[in-house]
Formats: C-alpha cells, sequence, structure tokens
C-alpha cells in the first residue's frame, strides 16, 4: 500500500500492533514502494505497472518459494495480479479494504481531480487541516490521538506531488480481468460504507 514507512511504521500507532501480529513466529517481507517511506520521492513512473514490477522484482529477491500475500487498499491490485500469474507460488491471499477497479465514473473522476488539487496544495503545509481531513477519510470516527498519528504518517511518508500522483494513479486501477485467474483461497476484509 502507500503511505508506509519501513522503520516508523514500527513505531506508529496505525501499523505497529497489526505489524507485531503479522510478524510473530512468521518472516514477514515489506518494502516501501516508489514515492513512500525510506525509497526515493521523486521517481518517474506512478501507477499499476510500475507498481507490479516493483512488487514482483522485491518477491523475487526474496528468495521465497511459496508464500501468502497481504493486499492493502491500492496494493491489492499488485497481489491480485501476482497471485492470477503464479499461481504456484501464492499460497493464500489476504486483502484488505481492497479494490479491483477505481472509480472511472464521471463523479469519480471529479473527485479525484479535486482531491489531487487538495492534496497537492495541503499535504505539506505547516497547518494540518488537509491532512486531519485526509485522516478522517481513511479512519473516521478516530480517536485525536489515532488522527494525529495518522496526520503524523502522512508527513512523513511521502510528498505533497507523490501522494497527488498516487491518488490519481490508484483511481484508474483496474485488474477485474484478473480476478478468474486467482486460484488460491482468498480472503476478503473490508470496512462497512
Amino acid at each position: 500500500n502507500w503511505m508506509n514507512h519501513l522503520e516508523y511504521d514500527w513505531e506508529s500507532p496505525i501499523f505497529a500492533s497489526f505489524l507485531r501480529g503479522l510478524a510473530d513466529g512468521r518472516r514477514l517481507l515489506r518494502y516501501d514502494a516508489r514515492g513512500n517511506g525510506l525509497s526515493d520521492w521523486d521517481v518517474g513512473e506512478v501507477g499499476f505497472e510500475a507498481w507490479y514490477a516493483d512488487f514482483e522484482a522485491v518477491i523475487e529477491a526474496s528468495g521465497f518459494d511459496r508464500f501468502p500475500i497481504l493486499g492493502l487498499s491500492q496494493g491489492a491490485a499488485s497481489a491480485i495480479a501476482y497471485a492470477a500469474r503464479h499461481p504456484e507460488r501464492v499460497t493464500h491471499l489476504i486483502l484488505v479494504g481492497a479494490f479491483a477497479d477505481g472509480r472511472r465514473d464521471e463523479e469519480g473522476i471529479a473527485q479525484r481531480k479535486a482531491m489531487a488539487t487538495l492534496i497537492r496544495t495541503g499535504w505539506g503545509d505547516e497547518n494540518p487541516a488537509f491532512r486531519q481531513l485526509f485522516a478522517s477519510l481513511f479512519i473516521p470516527g478516530a480517536t485525536r490521538e489515532l488522527a494525529d498519528a495518522f496526520n503524523e504518517l502522512q508527513r512523513r511518508t511521502t510528498s505533497a506531488e507523490c501522494a497527488a500522483r498516487y491518488y490519481e494513479a490508484a483511481g484508474q486501477l483496474d485488474v477485474r480481468e484478473l480476478l478468474p485467474l486467482v486460484k488460491a483461497p482468498t480472503l476478503v476484509l473490508h470496512a462497512r460504507g
């Protein structure tokens, strides 16, 4: 997914307990995607093909043979594609807050354009008002502490320009044709609403 930071996530109230649970008794492989965390923030291509190529390269470099994959948010598209293209390697697929198709209808395009403008102009501001708006979209009803932690995660993980480009590219995702090709047992988890 985007907005992660390999080091900071282990102390952040957003991901720390989740990561500790995932890693308990297992070997956990994670990476910061291009434009995020410890990876370069000033990147050329952002979008599905680039994200998938990076995902596949990390897996190939890991030496893992057969493994489960957890795909979060727009990261699920790469997880779905990998499971469809390499069924012999994926034992299980877990998708959380996932989508196979970004909103490409007229309303979705208009919302994405407006949000990308807000991201570009408000993400890096000293005033956290925009980041708080963004936090409330991702974590409705969050406590003040959790919203502040999400604001800090945004600040530490990427630039305003890269965040806007990620947001726009995620809205263009479409891996629906790959869904019937996934053979691994799959668990899909999603928040209501």
